[in-house]
């Protein structure tokens, strides 16, 4: 490979590195390899290469020959791969329940969520960290024995493929090893130069050949011993000359060539070398440098490289053997070593490194199959492109066999989560998210989904429920009892559909109640079937002079009977009755009902008696009762009126009420005042604060929607102020024509009767539904915090707002409130709906402008109050955690860490535990998150200490 391709290699490299932590330290090697080429190429290539996946033959373009591989030089071991082979497919039984519906094919690619080489490198570092960290144990070994030129190499090596602490640590024993090293040789060389001033040959040749022992290329020990030994005289010997032209030109025993050329540069420095031998040393010099760079790079990556760079360390040298090359260079000690014990060494590592890079792989398998089963099942194919020993390689197979099960349990998780978010009924969208949890619980944001979903599914299942229970009350209410039988039916129907074991206490709750609703209506139809048969005997004994009286006490007992009270044909029965009692009888009646405050008996059969001219001489009795029964009726309703604060009605009957009493008598008028004495001061008093406080604010939320004249308004807020004022007189006059013609309008025909003040609301709000549409949002919200503040609905005014009192504006304000609350739900939360439907797991492709006016609306609705459902708040919450969430990260980058601390305490103030489930969840929490949850505790913990 040439030194052009390497670079290109490195540059391919540094593209895919782009923006992880191995972007610099391959930008830092291209430079370093750059200036060593400009600088000649002088000494060893600074870069190893081998960490980059890049394994040249030479560094420049000089020839090698072809390695021939050999066989049976060594003796093969049972275990050794010679090639890789394949491993019959193992089954393997895996506990996960896997649907026929979602099963997936095992065959072929595995789609998506590909092998992350971010990841992948992360992973490969931190194991090769933790391998130079053993090998610095070697390299502390070797100080404690004072093999100091091994210590300097592997300390060297390991230091140069660190990073962080390790990289210190072997910085740390480089130098202490250097250190030791450099003392050995001036200590030795010192000795030798003592010992040969002193004639000790022996011991002055045992001191310098020391040296050379931890400095080969030591050239002042190097030419001592020729000294020592004569051979440096004032012209070489042409024997002298033939021994190291022959070592010179040595190219199969690296150690030759390497003591020819050290001796032929000793003699160099001594200008002693003759002329011939000085091209042959300049080209056996490039050769020895070539040659123990490419030996040094295929020894460390025996040494220090995954199982395909050991492998190929072990071709090398089985070409090397096969060649005849005695020697190989081994850089991690800085020594030759023979060629046989270096390649068994090397089997020995290839045979390791197959074993541990197997069982590593398992490792990783067995810890990220629950979480990440495709990027498990990607990693181990690519894991098995090595050239594994066979057991190793039958190992990883089957567990490949083993995760490509969590891989079709999490494809069909993940159809299940799909078919979820496309799912409008939400309990049984809770239903396929549990069923998708029980199969790969992993599924990023799951849990959360789960977590937010079970009470909006148990709140709609409650709405559900309750809606067939209130059915079921209605119709029993109806005597429709077959109509209750199947709402209550259907009640229970719903709860077997909740998709737990254990349902819900709520659910739990409103299963006891239909079950109670269901022996009601049982006991409540038999009752009517037994009142029917006694009424039937009542009416056939009445009508029978001879059996009246028998006929009566029946009825007697009937209408004292607690199970038959509630039956509306009681009342017809009993008014049926009275026709067979004489006149004392009924007024008996009539004054036993007045005693226990019955009215409404009261006024029914004094009503009856004077219409039907019977009362005789006991007609000013009955008159009286039939007035105070008047009178009390309309103080009861007058009365319920003020407790929903409608006191323009309530003043309205009262007033006519008191009139009326003031006819049959001054004192009497003075008597119901004085009664009703706390009712007309309220009415006073909300009458006196109208003008002066609450009129004005009603007034200006009727102009910001342009309702202040519209009569179709007026009729929505005062329905039955609205009839009366549009009621025809005797003259065919009218006191408001513009009503009576909105009423003509809303009857179906000029000869229908005019709408009950109910019917006339809701055709009014039908009108104005439409107008209100047309309005602004913030216009709306502006005039629902007016209205209800006049309405006294729990809502906080301005700072300039008067305190909130009771007025004749309050009852129509909240109707008000309620048309615009109505209004503003109906425009705006479907189109939220249909949004989050849409883009719910997909929220990157909601561009900022978009999200942040759905935060904006439902912000405002939150506010309002308006999100009324479980589920309609958890939309909501989608909404503005994801805008919420984008403005954080948005601060992050910009290094505002407070700013975007301050967005996630704002965040879970408005909903309370979204901070802490994405970060427990599966969802990536930011830096400025955990900061938020920090401060979150630190705020609970505050608030309770003392």
């Amino acid at each position: 490979m040439s030194n052009d391709e390497i670079l290109a290699k490195l540059k391919e490299k540094l593209a895919e590195a782009i923006g992880t932590d191995r972007e610099k330290v391959i930008g830092s090697d291209i430079r370093a390899f750059e200036n060593w080429i400009k600088d000649g190429q002088k000494d060893d290539c600074p870069v190893n290469l081998g960490i980059h996946g890049i394994y040249p033959q030479g560094i420049t373009d000089m020839p090698v020959e072809p390695a021939t591989p050999i066989k049976n030089v060594i003796e093969k071991r049972p275990d050794e791969l010679p090639k890789p082979l394949v491993a019959e497919p193992v089954k393997t039984e895996i506990v996960i329940p896997i649907a026929e519906e979602f099963a997936v094919s095992s065959k072929g690619e595995r789609p998506a969520d590909n092998i992350n080489m971010d990841d992948v490198a992360s992973e490969e570092a931190n194991r090769n960290q933790e391998i130079l960290r053993l090998e610095l144990e070697k390299v502390r070994k070797y100080i404690e024995k004072q093999e100091w030129r091994e210590a300097v190499a592997l300390a060297g090596i390991v230091e140069t493929r660190a990073s962080r602490t390790v990289k210190d640590h072997a910085h740390e024993l480089f130098s202490q090893a250097q250190t030791g090293l450099n003392k050995a040789l001036e200590e030795a060389l010192a000795q030798g130069n003592s010992a040969r001033a002193a004639n000790d040959t022996s011991t002055a040749r045992k001191s310098y050949q020391a040296v050379l022992n931890l400095e080969p290329s030591n050239s002042d020990a190097r030419l001592a011993l020729k000294e020592l030994d004569g051979l440096v005289q004032e012209q070489v010997s042409g024997k002298q000359i033939g021994n190291m032209r022959a070592g010179l030109r040595e190219r199969r025993d690296i150690r030759r060539l390497g003591e020819a050329v050290y001796d032929a540069e000793a003699l160099d420095q001594e200008s002693k070398l003759p002329d011939e031998l000085q091209g042959i040393l300049k080209d056996a010099r490039i050769f020895y440098d070539q040659t123990r760079s490419q030996m040094g790079e295929e020894t460390t990556q025996m040494r220090f490289g995954d199982v395909t760079a050991t492998a190929q360390a072990v071709d090398t040298f089985q070409a090397r053997v096969a060649k005849g090359e005695k020697y190989i260079f081994d850089a991690t000690t800085n020594t030759e070593k023979p060629s046989f014990e270096l390649l068994r060494e090397a089997q020995t590592l290839l045979q390791q490194a197959s074993e541990d890079t197997a069982q590593y792989e398992i490792n990783i398998a067995d810890k990220d199959k629950f979480l990440r089963p495709r990027y498990v099942y990607q990693r181990l194919r690519k894991a098995l492109e090595q050239p594994f020993y066979e057991q190793e390689k039958r190992k990883l197979e089957e567990k490949l066999a083993e995760i490509d099960r969590f891989v079709q349990a999490q494809e069909q998780a993940e159809n299940l989560h799909e078919k979820a978010l496309q799912e409008s009924d939400q309990v049984r969208k809770l239903a396929l998210l549990l069923q998708a949890r029980n199969i790969f619980g992993a599924l990023t944001g799951l849990d959360e989904q789960v977590v937010q979903m079970r009470p909006v599914a148990i709140s709609v299942m409650q709405t559900g429920m309750n809606d067939f229970l209130r059915k079921a009350e209605t119709s029993l209410r109806s005597q429709e009892y077959a109509d209750a039988r199947s709402a209550s039916v259907e009640a229970e129907r719903q709860a077997s559909a909740w998709p737990e074991a254990q349902k819900p206490e709520e659910i739990v709750k409103l299963v006891a109640e239909t079950q109670a609703m269901r022996q009601l209506i049982d006991d409540t139809e038999n009752a009517w079937k037994e009142y029917l048969q006694l009424a039937k005997d009542v009416r056939q004994k009445v009508v029978d002079q001879n059996q009246r009286a028998t006929g009566l006490d029946l009825f007697k007992q009937v209408s004292e009977d607690e199970r038959f009270k509630g039956f509306p044909d009681l009342r017809t029965l009993r008014s049926e009755i009275d026709q067979y009692k004489g006149v004392g009888e009924q007024l008996n009646d009539a004054l036993s009902a007045r005693s226990i405050g019955e009215w409404s008996r009261v006024f029914e059969i004094a009503d009856k008696v004077l219409k039907a001219g019977t009362a005789g001489q006991l007609a000013p009795r009955f008159q009286e009762l039939y007035a105070d029964s008047v009178t009390e009726l309309n103080i009861s309703r007058a009365q319920g009126l003020l407790q929903d604060d409608e006191i323009p009605e309530a003043n309205n009957i009262l007033s006519a009420t008191l009139n009326k009493e003031k006819e049959r008598g001054g004192e009497r008028e003075a008597n119901l005042r004085t009664r009703l004495s706390d009712e007309l001061e309220r009415i006073q008093q909300a009458i006196q604060s109208t003008r002066s406080f609450m009129q004005p604010l009603y007034d200006e939320a009727c102009k910001v929607l342009g309702l202040f004249d519209n009569v179709g308004f007026k009729a929505y807020t005062s329905p039955s102020f609205a009839l009366r004022q549009s009621r025809v007189g005797a003259d065919g006059q009218v006191s408001s024509p513009g009503l009576r013609a909105l009423i003509n309008r809303l009857k179906g025909s000029s000869d229908d009767d005019d709408p009950t003040p109910q019917e006339l609301m809701e055709r009014a709000g039908e009108i104005l539904m439409v107008e209100l549409s047309r309005k602004g949002f913030a216009e709306r919200l502006n005039a629902l915090k007016l209205f209800r503040y006049v309405g006294y609905q729990n809502q906080a005014g301005e700072k300039d707002w008067p305190p909130h009192t009771l007025s004749l504006r309050t009852a129509e304000a909240r109707r008000a409130a309620r048309l615009v609350a109505d209004s503003l739900r109906q425009t705006e939360l479907e189109p939220l709906k249909q949004k989050r439907n849409a883009y719910q797991g997909n929220e990157r492709e909601l561009d900022d402008e978009a999200l942040r006016q759905m935060a904006g609306q439902a912000a405002g609705l939150r506010e309002a109050s308006l999100l009324e459902t479980e589920d309609e708040r958890a939309l909501g919450r989608w909404v503005e955690v994801q805008w919420e969430t984008r403005l954080a990260i948005s601060e992050e980058k910009r290094a505002n860490w407070s700013g975007a601390v301050d967005i996630w305490r704002r965040l879970d103030t408005h909903h309370p535990a979204c901070l802490m489930l994405s970060v427990v969840c599966e969802m990536p929490a930011s830096n400025t998150q955990v900061i938020g949850l920090i401060i979150l505790f630190i705020t609970i913990i505050k608030a309770k200490m003392p």
